[in-house]
């Protein structure tokens, strides 16, 4: 992973807000929930991975609200929330 993108990990989420994703261009990191059963449980866990395969053309949602990290003058990422 990149350093924008601890940097940008390590950063609290708004109040009612949790992460879906990360723009770092060119690169889009997409929040994954790996389901497994511990000892008769199931257990949820979220990781951030790459995405290569994503579909062509326009993605809106009015269920998505965006979060820009800037630094030095400069939109250095977008983070993709989602209200819960």
């Amino acid at each position: 992973m990149s350093q924008q993108l601890d940097e940008i990990l390590k950063e609290d989420l708004p109040e009612g807000y949790e992460r879906e994703g990360v723009v770092i261009p060119p690169v889009f990191y997409a929040v994954t929930e790996k389901k497994t059963m511990v000892l008769g449980k199931e257990v949820v866990k979220k990781e951030i991975e790459r995405q290569d395969d994503l579909p062509e053309g326009f993605i809106f949602s009015a269920d998505y609200t965006p979060r820009l990290y800037i630094k030095g003058g400069k939109v250095v990422a977008v983070e993709i929330l989602k209200k819960v």
